[in-house]
């Protein structure tokens, strides 16, 4: 019965954030909530070996994130990170190597401006 647990329960929580998206896709910008639940599905995949289906929520909470009016940092670092990671993971190492070095950028760009809380 534990096998079929995670991915049950990543299923639901995908479900439930594609819901939420689609309920607020006529509002303009994705709501922190919606990208949040995104990270939290991709991340539930990525700790189960699912790596194709956590590169593709990562992926559209990327989308997400960099559509914003304002984009929050702290989400795209996080998502950053751990997408690379699963890129790294599903053999996609050029890909990671590209989303490592906009991460590396982005927290340099944070230490020159003195905004080391991004990096924790």
């Amino acid at each position: 019965m534990e096998a079929y647990l995670m991915p049950a329960l990543i299923l639901v929580v995908t479900v439930l954030a594609v819901a939420a998206m689609a309920l607020n896709s006529k509002g303009g910008d994705a709501s922190q909530t919606q990208i949040s639940g995104l990270l939290q599905s991709a991340s539930l995949a990525r700790n189960s070996g699912d790596y194709e289906q956590a590169a593709m929520l990562y992926e559209r909470a990327l989308s997400l994130i960099e559509s914003a009016r304002k984009v929050d940092e702290s989400m795209l670092s996080e998502c950053l990170v751990n997408f690379s990671d699963v890129l790294d993971k599903a053999g996609e190492r050029a890909k990671a190597e590209g989303h490592r070095k906009r991460l590396l950028a982005i927290w340099n760009n944070a230490l020159d401006s003195g905004n080391s809380e991004l990096m924790t």
